[in-house]
């Protein structure tokens, strides 16, 4: 190895530095997107749920309704009122959920130029 002044040394090392430190960046920024990536796909995975739920409890309170109403039972006051709290629940929990939400997609990392 050639003999190097040590001012050229030190700026050579802080090239070296920045290179490493640009890397760790890039690494770091693309385990970010894929950890949002991951974060987005379970936002959708719940919203998908949590509809499904709605959808379930609403058709298990008209089957409920139905079949009361056909074999003849009374709807008394406190039946009529757990209906209704029940299909407010559900219409609330539909209405959670902002109709046609789809998240942004994670931005592409671009790594640094060599």
């Amino acid at each position: 190895m050639a003999w190097k002044d040590p001012a050229e040394r030190h700026s050579d090392a802080m090239v070296e530095a920045i290179g490493h430190a640009a890397h760790r960046i890039a690494n770091a920024l693309t385990q970010g997107f894929k950890l949002m990536a991951d974060e987005t796909q379970a936002l959708a995975d719940l919203t998908a749920a949590v509809t499904q739920i709605g959808t379930a409890v609403a058709a298990e309170i008209a089957a409920l309704t139905a079949a009361l109403a056909s074999a003849g039972v009374n709807n008394t006051p406190a039946i009529e009122t757990a209906v209704t709290n029940l299909n407010t629940l559900s219409a609330s929990l539909k209405a959670s959920i902002p109709p046609g939400v789809t998240p942004a997609p994670a931005p592409t990392p671009t790594p640094p130029a060599a």
